[in-house]
């Protein structure tokens, strides 16, 4: 029988360093299509539709996180990420704002 792997702290910390870069552009270009697109459009409603799956994946790394992580992971802010939180670099990448 194969024994379960488990993850060192600083391989934890890769993985949520990891995780975090990859986040925030998802839930960033979600928001600033639709922005973009308005609420009539049903592209905008798609946008919407990655932007609440990316909210999910953020919660079940989280949950992985806190049950699975190093010891210190249960009082660290683990993906501390939140939609509000993001600074939208976006719009000014695009030359608004």
């Amino acid at each position: 029988m194969r024994q379960k792997k488990r993850f060192t702290e600083h391989e934890w910390i890769l993985l949520e360093e990891k995780f975090n870069d990859l986040l925030p552009p998802i839930l960033g270009y979600a928001e600033f299509l639709q922005m973009q697109l308005g609420p009539e459009s049903e592209l905008s409603q798609d946008a919407h539709e990655i932007e609440l799956a990316a909210g999910q994946l953020q919660a079940l790394f989280q949950e992985i996180f806190s049950h699975h992580g190093p010891v210190g992971g249960k009082d660290r802010a683990a993906t501390n990420v939140r939609q509000g939180d993001l600074p939208s670099k976006l719009p000014e990448k695009f030359g608004e704002r």
